[in-house]
């Protein structure tokens, strides 16, 4: 196990190197040789990896390897894992360092030494990175959160009153085929993704378990994950996390009723491009038509589903099947008036069929279908309704609840138990089994929302008077059927029972989560049903609310309530949600800080009234392991990060994640960013030589580094192209000496020439910054300096001085003056009674970023004072 988890927990270490294991026993322990496992790193110098068993003590083991390590007559250690599984170990984390530091005083990189040690190695097997390990040798299945297996989505969806095909029928061919079946097969196989989008009932869940379950699939692991039974209560990081993890060649993903949320339907698209395509895993997702015409950035064009003849006479024909008399062929007459009976339209701009109902419909007439008798009612879907559904429960509680999700259905969100009218008896496992209710925890919800109308109708319900009384114990579900606009009708009563809740205040009663309180406030102050300063100041001082915050399990949560709050002009509650100097608050904060992304995380700093205290209490070391163990985000997000960490004065934590990204970067290109983020990371990176040579190598073989010189703004080159001076070594600049970087060079003389002077100082600046990269192998450039005009004239061109601090600009602009010096341009009189006097004395005063800088300072000095004394003559 320690072997397989060094791989996955060091790539940097042991990724792509050859393992070497000593002489094992028939158990599998290591009987001879030291260390148990390694790899070779040099001549005698390994990184090792070790395991003990011992119940006793952890300690002696590592005061023997110390003593090995020492011993000429072994390997030197470069690296070292080591992993002591007895659960009854439990050591404080100091003496987890002080051991840790013993190693590093052999010589051994910190980041090297990895010591997991009992609870903490469990602690550490928790994530998702782990899966297959756990399984494989603790006899540990991973079991999925959010998605379920194909089967179980069929199991739990199909309904045989509305004529849904189960798993037997979709696997033997019975069920109907949606007519956009083979494009959508067609487009997963040959583009990997695919978006379909249709009107409601229009057969997008039947196409979800058709294709799950298709022959062309039928070998592949298909997941299905639906974001009408997630809620908000979930973390959007989590869902993507378990994504990575059933990842794998030919996985299938199905998201379903993405138009419910747009926002997390292009995470989920994005995360799958970029860290689940790559594994050859295929993402398949389902929603209503949305806007313009329903794509997502870097997904194939969305298809249109729309159900009309061809899914009727599937139905049929399925139906009819089922019953033991299939029906060959339906007449186009009786196709058309269905059409129209069924909410249908024939034509290229119809929303389709209702599907639901006309399954419902034919599956009460299917005796009759089957001898050529066409004649279907919506009133035969009604009637199904009432056979099938309504007249098994004989319990009048459970009729109740069920009424209950039905005129609540267009909401699209499971419904809590606690809102039913008989929460106690809630639902029999009748109605689960037959696919009435689908369960999420202890939240309900129809198999579709389509069914509600026909339950409504089927049993003559007062549909107003239910969806108020529904409300009546929900402050939650009072505010969301608000936002949601779905019940004009009911409107101005929900508006008043809302009001109602809040004067009473005890609204906080019905939240269960902090989102829930989000949308309690962020209506009642939009509709104007509270004054926002009073409800602001007796939120932020009850319990309840520091209650939720431990409750929440991501910190996506924190920032969008956060945001939320204070976009309705809220900020006592925000900042109470995210106050560090309560002891309860910050751990939680803490707990999910440390499993964010870069993104979210400065997502969260950028949301808190005061990042130094937040950022004062996260432990280094904790920090620095979370990055290590959380997916890589874009290179924008991790730059945006460091830069934010740099600018709130908390340049220390901008090391981990900068590491980790340099590290750990394995794609063709860096997505959505330019070399101004590169450069940023690099700085703060601090990884050996030949970690940075590996990292330019791939920017420079996948040509991306070639198009960042070419599309990288000039202000953002020029300082990307001088960060990079201060902090590469003269071994790693060549490899990003490209034919790219002289072509950007010339063409931007060549835009100079033309007269305008902010361009002359562009192309100035951009000489600055790679005469300070590479001190020779520029271009040859045929340029003079633009007569009638002077230094002082180009320098003002671009940004005022200021007085007391050195700007980029400036040192860049003197650099390339000092290159074509060099170079035989002649130029004005550099004027040393104002800018290059000033300039010369600020830069005498700085203190430089790196040693590199340092000298290149000097240089710069020497030059201005040659310059100054040849003026002065």
């Amino acid at each position: 196990m320690a072997e397989d988890m060094a791989a996955i927990a060091c790539p940097h270490m042991f990724k792509g190197l050859p393992l070497q294991r000593q002489g094992r026993g028939a158990t599998g322990q290591t009987n001879k040789g030291w260390p148990d496992a390694y790899v070779v790193t040099s001549s005698r110098t390994v990184h090792g990896i070790e395991a003990t068993r011992n119940q006793q003590t952890w300690t002696g083991h590592l005061a023997d390897d110390l003593k090995k390590a020492l011993d000429t007559k072994n390997f030197g250690l470069s690296g070292y894992f080591f992993v002591a599984g007895s659960p009854e170990h439990d050591p404080p984390e100091k003496d987890i360092q002080d051991w840790t530091d013993k190693f590093i005083a052999l010589g051994i990189d910190a980041r090297n030494v990895h010591l997991l040690v009992g609870k903490h190695l469990a602690l550490e097997l928790v994530d998702p990175k782990y899966a297959r390990i756990l399984q494989l040798h603790l006899g540990l299945p991973s079991a999925s959160i959010h998605f379920e297996e194909i089967r179980q989505s069929v199991l739990r969806r199909s309904s045989d009153g509305l004529g849904s095909p189960g798993e037997d029928d979709l696997i033997r061919g019975l069920a109907f085929k949606p007519g956009v079946a083979d494009a959508v097969a067609t487009t997963l196989v040959t583009r990997g993704a695919c978006i379909v989008r249709g009107s409601r009932a229009s057969g997008k869940t039947t196409l979800a378990h058709w294709l799950g379950l298709a022959p062309a699939f039928t070998m592949s692991p298909v997941y299905k994950f639906d974001v009408a039974t997630w809620g908000d209560d979930g973390s959007l990081g989590s869902v993507c996390n378990e994504m990575t993890v059933l990842a794998g060649t030919d996985v299938l993903f199905i998201i379903d009723n993405i138009h419910l949320d747009e926002g997390a339907a292009r995470v989920l698209a994005d995360h799958w491009r970029h860290y689940c395509k790559p594994s050859d895993a295929r993402l398949l997702m389902l929603g209503r038509s949305a806007g313009a015409n329903g794509d997502l950035p870097g997904l194939p064009p969305a298809l249109q589903i729309r159900a009309g003849t061809a899914e009727m006479a599937g139905i049929v024909r399925y139906v009819t099947a089922k019953i033991g008399h299939p029906v060959a062929a339906v007449p186009q007459d009786a196709l058309k008036q269905w059409a129209h009976t069924f909410d249908g339209r024939i034509g290229k701009g119809a929303r389709g069929v209702d599907l639901i109902a006309f399954s419902a419909a034919a599956k009460t007439r299917a005796a009759s279908l089957a001898k050529g008798q066409w004649q279907l009612e919506e009133g035969d879907a009604i009637a199904a309704v009432q056979s099938q559904y309504l007249r098994p429960i004989r319990e009048i509680e459970v009729r109740r609840n069920l009424l209950r999700l039905a005129v609540l259905s267009d909401l699209e969100f499971p419904i809590p138990a606690r809102v039913l009218p008989f929460p106690e008896a809630g639902f029999s496992q009748d109605c689960i089994d037959r696919g009435l209710v689908v369960t999420k925890g202890d939240a309900f919800s129809l198999p579709h929302a389509a069914l509600g109308r026909l339950l409504c109708v089927a049993a003559d319900t007062d549909v107003s008077a239910e969806r108020l009384a529904a409300v009546a114990g929900s402050a939650v579900l009072t505010a969301r059927m608000l936002a949601r606009g779905v019940y004009p009708n009911e409107h101005d009563a929900l508006l008043q029972q809302l009001r109602l809740s809040l004067a009473d205040g005890n609204w906080l009663v019905s939240c269960r989560r902090l989102s829930d309180v989000a949308s309690v406030l962020s209506v009642a102050v939009r509709l104007e049903l509270v004054e926002a300063a009073q409800i602001d100041r007796v939120t932020a001082n009850d319990p309840r609310l520091i209650r939720l915050v431990q409750r929440a399990r991501n910190l996506e949560t924190f920032t969008s309530v956060a945001g939320t709050l204070r976009a309705r002009d809220l900020p006592l509650s925000a900042n109470r949600l995210l106050d560090f100097t309560d002891q309860a608050i910050r751990k939680a904060l803490d707990n999910n800080l440390m499993q964010a992304t870069d993104g979210q995380a400065l997502a969260f700093l950028k949301n808190l009234a005061n990042p130094g205290v937040a950022c004062a209490a996260i432990d280094l070391r904790r920090w620095s392991q979370s990055r290590q163990a959380v997916a890589l985000d874009r290179a924008s997000q991790t730059s945006q990060l460091v830069r934010h960490l740099e600018k709130i004065g908390q340049s220390q934590l901008a090391a981990a994640p900068s590491r980790e990204f340099v590290l750990r970067f394995d794609e063709p290109s860096p997505r959505g960013a330019d070399l101004g983020d590169i450069s940023n990371i690099v700085r703060h990176a601090h990884v050996d030589e030949a970690d940075l040579r590996a990292f330019f190598n791939r920017l420079a073989s996948s040509g991306w580094l070639s198009k960042a010189y070419v599309g990288t703004s000039l202000g953002q080159l020029c300082g990307a192209l001088m960060s990079f001076a201060n902090h590469l070594s003269d071994d790693v600049r060549p490899l990003l000496r490209l034919p790219a970087i002289e072509a950007r060079i010339v063409g931007e003389m060549a835009r100079s020439e033309a007269g305008n002077v902010p361009a002359i100082a562009r192309f100035i600046c951009l000489l600055g910054g790679a005469s300070a990269l590479w001190k020779t192998g520029l271009p040859d450039l045929n340029w003079t300096w633009p007569v009638g005009l002077s230094i002082r004239e180009v320098y003002d061109s671009r940004a005022p001085v200021n007085a007391t601090t050195l700007g980029m600009y400036e040192l860049q602009f003197w650099l390339g003056l000092r290159w074509l010096w060099i170079n035989g341009v002649a130029l004005p009189l550099l004027g040393f009674t104002s800018a290059a006097a000033d300039f010369m004395g600020r830069l005498k005063g700085t203190e430089p970023p790196s040693q590199r800088a340092n000298a290149l300072r000097k240089d710069l000095v020497a030059w201005l004072e040659t310059r100054q004394a040849e003026d002065d003559s």
